[in-house]
């Protein structure tokens, strides 16, 4: 798929971090980005910064926890801009340094709240209505080097299953499903629907680049070690 100037994109998480860099990139190619955030001061925040550089995009608070919420900011974005066909499932929380028989039930909803159903709501949501639009379209979540990893020194079990999760829900992570579905869209009827998978590393969330390479895209982290997927 070709990023095109004037498509729509989703992107969660986008008011802080690689969130804000992919809305950032997309709208310098002249995407209209959805920007989506639990916190909506921080995306109207990625927004101003987007419309100062003369591009087009709206805020919009979003718990991805919450199907319903992930469906109210995917009809506020379509209702702004016509159909998605870029969406960013990268909104994600960080849950390290508590030993795995300490952490609470709440914080155990609270991670796989986000990280797992958060990229479970975005897929029910979206892909649906992109192949019934019968356009490419392009879906990209954001897993983590904790995705292939457990750092026993930091205590990231937890958030390593949650990406572990993340990683084996998009069809790039498993080689045998990739082949099937990129089979399916080869020869079939339905539209190139691509669903792939970033693995970045600590990022210092005030040091980052991401960029957009035709229909590639690749992350990189300033500052910070880090280990991305380039996605074809």
């Amino acid at each position: 798929m070709i990023i095109e100037a004037g498509m729509a994109a989703f992107v969660t998480g986008g008011g802080s971090g690689i969130g804000r860099g992919i809305a950032l990139s997309l709208a310098r190619r002249g995407v209209r980005v959805g920007v989506c955030d639990i916190r909506e001061s921080d995306a109207a925040e990625t927004a101003r910064q987007i419309q100062v550089a003369g591009g087009v995009s709206i805020p919009v608070a979003v718990d991805v926890s919450e199907l319903q919420s992930v469906e109210d900011a995917v009809n506020t974005v379509e209702s702004a801009f016509g159909e998605i066909v870029i969406a960013c499932n990268n909104a994600g929380i960080a849950l390290h340094g508590v030993p795995l028989h300490e952490i609470t039930a709440a914080d155990w909803d609270w991670v796989i709240g986000v990280n797992i159903q958060g990229v479970i709501h975005g897929i029910q949501t979206l892909v649906p209505r992109m192949l019934a639009t019968e356009r490419p379209a392009h879906i990209v979540n954001t897993a983590s080097i904790g995705g292939f990893q457990v750092n026993p020194n930091f205590l990231t079990a937890a958030y390593s299953m949650t990406k572990y999760a993340v990683v084996a829900r998009s069809p790039k992570g498993c080689t045998t499903n990739f082949r099937a579905l990129r089979w399916v869209f080869r020869y079939s009827r339905l539209p190139p629907l691509t669903l792939v998978f970033t693995c970045p590393s600590a990022v210092d969330l005030s040091v980052w680049v991401v960029r957009l390479l035709g229909h590639r895209i690749i992350s990189w982290v300033n500052c910070s070690k880090v280990a991305c997927r380039q996605m074809k």
